[in-house]
């Protein structure tokens, strides 16, 4: 007696509506971040979905660096301190704390502190800051500029920052579904790098 070929279980993607074997509600992770994505509106996906996620990513990144000396602003003059791997010095005043130490810790700080979408996610434009720079002291932003003008290209980028600024830029939905892959593949490279440091 033949024995029956099991039938394999198939599904309709919520997010494309394309058949596909299985038996998950979407397809793909794309379709499911597109129709998360869709569902939110890109401009609160951008806001609440990629640029935390974005900030996280700059954290850990600049965590995952070996152990070392960092240049910072401290008391006005341009100098180093030393952090560990799993570490970020806030570059307007030097205190070192754990790259995920919450709100009350480091976190991303903008030298353009704008929501615009023109100049959110510029890699330039953003810098570890303590909780205390960042939100007391409004971004530090004559402490910031010198950092700025010392290590990241002076008054040339500060001034195409600026004029980002005032640029319009709108993110397609395709587009901040790649950004979500793209930052998540690397904050996971970083936290990677981390554990490897840690041996």
């Amino acid at each position: 007696m033949a024995k029956k070929k099991k039938q394999k279980a198939t599904s309709i993607c919520y997010g494309c509506d394309e058949e596909f074997e299985g038996t998950r509600q979407y397809c793909t992770p794309v379709c499911r971040k597109t129709l998360e994505c869709k569902a939110k509106g890109t401009t609160k996906f951008l806001n609440n979905v990629i640029a935390p996620l974005f900030q996280r990513m700059i954290r850990a990144e600049d965590g995952a660096r070996p152990s070392g000396m960092t240049p910072v602003i401290r008391d006005g003059v341009l100098t180093e301190v030393y952090r560990r791997k799993g570490q970020c010095a806030c570059v307007t005043c030097g205190k070192v704390a754990a790259w995920s130490s919450g709100i009350g810790g480091i976190h991303t700080g903008h030298f353009i502190s704008s929501r615009r979408a023109s100049v959110l996610l510029l890699e330039e434009n953003v810098a570890p800051q303590c909780s205390n720079c960042n939100v007391y002291s409004s971004g530090a932003p004559t402490e910031f500029r010198q950092w700025m003008e010392s290590i990241r290209g002076g008054v040339d980028t500060i001034e195409r920052l600026q004029w980002l600024k005032t640029v319009s830029v709108s993110y397609r939905r395709d587009q901040l579904v790649y950004l979500w892959f793209e930052y998540s593949a690397r904050l996971n490279d970083a936290k990677a790098t981390m554990k490897e440091l840690e041996r």
